[in-house]
């Protein structure tokens, strides 16, 4: 993945992680992880199957318990996408 592409994935997880905490994207900081901005159970839920809409690329709701910030997210979904 292009460092752009890489670039492009971590905007659009920022706008989703936001909409979905009614945040502004620009109090999102991708390296602070999501739990520390309120992302609950069915945030995470409503985020996975947003991934998999935008991506189609199956993702467990879990996967923020296992990739806590946006950075981790998008380097895994970088790789899985490859």
């Amino acid at each position: 993945m292009t460092p752009s592409a890489g670039d492009d994935l971590r905007g659009w997880l920022t706008m989703a992680v936001a909409r979905h905490l009614e945040r502004p994207p620009a109090e999102v900081d991708a390296s602070t992880p999501l739990s520390q901005y309120g992302l609950d159970s069915v945030h995470a839920f409503a985020l996975a199957e947003e991934i998999e809409d935008h991506l189609g690329v199956a993702v467990e709701p879990t996967i923020t318990l296992e990739r806590p910030t946006i950075d981790e997210l998008v380097a895994y979904l970088a790789a899985v996408r490859t």
